[in-house]
């Protein structure tokens, strides 16, 4: 049993570096679908059926080496030293690659990093305008509820002066009324019509003598009695 070296380095999503004792080489493909090519001219495409195991494998050999019964020493060292120098060249390739990926993705953080930033600044700035008209707002509301209490305090305290107002004034008549009710004077009834006159009335002529009455008390004697004050002299 001989001593073998093999290394398979993935390169992006379907392509592959390999490294072997004699070779290097690349590989890309699908599912389905594989292509190896290698320093040592071999070529080889697979097909396959996915799920099935079935598969179709071609492989071309471009230097058209053919089977030996030995192999020469010298042919095989060549081939070595050749896949050895060969291997730094594809290294050296693989880290560039690399390297301008995370390039790729360094350039891109700090685009997001500045696109963040200032949908920040503006997020910061449209809340500080937002506030600002919010206390503004407050204040004008505020300014308004004082001066429409200010107002409802004026009317309220007018409407209190008037309902006072007439108040007293109904309560001086009411204390004019009864005064007068409660005053004793002298009036002319008519016992007929049942109604009572003061004593210059022109109604008094017309009064017959059976039914006039001399009558001297208060106005709530007189409609305790039934009478009305008569519609011309207006007694009360």
């Amino acid at each position: 049993m001989g001593f073998r070296f093999r290394k398979s380095i993935k390169i992006g999503k379907n392509t592959r570096f390999n490294i072997n004792k004699k070779s290097v080489g690349f590989s890309f493909g699908t599912k389905g679908f594989r292509r190896s090519i290698n320093t040592s001219g071999r070529k080889t495409t697979t097909f396959s059926l996915p799920g099935t195991g079935l598969s179709y494998v071609s492989t071309k050999n471009s230097k058209n080496n053919k089977r030996k019964p030995t192999t020469s020493p010298s042919k095989s060292n060549k081939s070595y030293i050749v896949s050895l120098l060969a291997a730094p060249f594809f290294i050296i390739m693989i880290v560039l690659s690399l390297f301008i990926g995370c390039s790729d993705n360094s350039s891109k953080n700090k685009e997001t990093s500045i696109s963040s930033s200032t949908a920040t600044t503006t997020t910061s700035s449209t809340t500080t305008t937002t506030s600002t008209s919010q206390t503004t707002t407050s204040q004008t509301e505020s300014t308004t509820t004082t001066q429409t209490t200010t107002q409802q305090s004026s009317t309220t305290q007018a409407t209190s002066e008037t309902i006072q107002a007439i108040t007293s004034e109904t309560t001086q008549q009411t204390v004019t009324t009864t005064q007068e009710t409660q005053t004793k004077s002298h009036f002319v009834l008519n016992s007929g019509t049942m109604k009572a006159h003061s004593p210059g009335c022109s109604s008094i002529e017309k009064i017959k003598d059976i039914n006039k009455v001399e009558f001297d008390g208060t106005i709530d004697e007189l409609k305790g009695m039934g009478y009305q004050p008569c519609g011309r002299c207006h007694p009360w």
